[in-house]
């Protein structure tokens, strides 16, 4: 990928500009920084006392939680998705069985 395949995007976070080059689109970029801040303003809000280095820690922090929390749940649901396609095509075949076996008694009913 080269240089011209990426966007360069200026962002505000808690009174700071950063510069990111990337190939998401600007849009994104600028709710990623909106997600950030805002994160950071409710620790804020909660102790100013905190300098920015430690409340954009816990930020962080926070997302990273959130985000295994959210892996987790894939992986569970991804878990019970095969199962799901393992009992429904369990369930295709004993229909399929059924209905042959179904189909031989209305043959031989028919003699």
């Amino acid at each position: 990928m080269s240089i011209s395949d990426r966007n360069k995007v200026k962002v505000r976070i808690c009174k700071q500009d950063y510069v990111f080059v990337s190939p998401a689109e600007p849009e994104y970029i600028i709710q990623l920084a909106h997600l950030v801040e805002e994160r950071i303003r409710e620790i804020t809000d909660r102790d100013p006392r905190l300098g920015l280095t430690r409340a954009a820690v816990m930020a962080g922090m926070i997302m990273a939680d959130q985000i295994m929390s959210l892996e987790k749940k894939v992986e569970q649901l991804t878990s019970q998705l095969k199962e799901t396609q393992a009992t429904k095509a369990k369930m295709q075949t004993e229909l399929a069985r059924a209905k042959a076996i179904a189909a031989k008694r209305a043959k031989r009913r028919r003699r």
